[in-house]
């Protein structure tokens, strides 16, 4: 899946796509294959976790963020409505407010 179908506002950079989705591949194949993810997540134990999703995310789906959520014992889940893959760069200010938000909470 290309960057472009992935985002709401996708950036305009030459071959981004495939850089993309080759950083992609790696990183699931090397740092959270489903082995590594698990432990990932145990070793998390209760730190307070912030899980962003954007509702209309083409590459991970709404779903897989609430699974994530609920794996973590001290989460909160936010979905970003008309938001795609990068909540930084397509609702930045969205997001800076649920940042806020959660870092007021959590301390």
């Amino acid at each position: 899946m290309g960057y472009a179908r992935c985002c709401k506002a996708p950036l305009c950079l030459e071959a981004w796509d495939e850089a993309l989705n080759e950083i992609s591949k790696l990183s699931y194949e090397m740092i959270l294959s489903p082995q590594n993810a698990l432990a990932l997540i145990k070793s998390i134990g209760d730190l307070p976790v912030l899980v962003v999703a954007g509702a209309e995310d083409a590459l991970v789906p709404l779903k897989s963020s609430q699974v994530l959520a609920s794996k973590l014992t001290n989460s909160r889940l936010i979905e970003i409505s008309g938001c795609g893959h990068l909540p930084h760069e397509e609702c930045p200010t969205t997001l800076v407010s649920a940042l806020g938000s959660f870092s007021v909470k959590t301390h």
